[in-house]
């Protein structure tokens, strides 16, 4: 990567309003989360937005979360924008 991306779309099967994400339970996307905003951070970049797209179904009221897991900004449904300043 030569430069900063701007965007991450993040995929998971149920997220919360505070950026919560449940994956797989592989943790390949926090890896590669942690590793990009490493790079970024080395570089002088800034972080890019890390942004799922969900159902609305998809909505739940809590995702547990662990140390190492790696919330979005925002999640987009049909209805919105959830997290970030939405």
């Amino acid at each position: 990567m030569d430069a900063p991306l701007d965007l991450l779309v993040l995929p998971g099967l149920a997220f919360d309003a505070n950026g919560g994400r449940l994956g797989r339970g592989g943790g390949y996307y926090d890896k590669y989360v942690s590793r990009l905003l490493a790079r970024c951070a080395a570089r002088g970049w800034p972080a890019p937005a890390l942004v799922a797209l969900a159902y609305g179904a998809q909505m739940v009221a809590a995702v547990p979360m662990e140390g190492h897991d790696r919330p979005v900004d925002a999640v987009v449904t049909a209805a919105g924008v959830h997290g970030d300043d939405g």
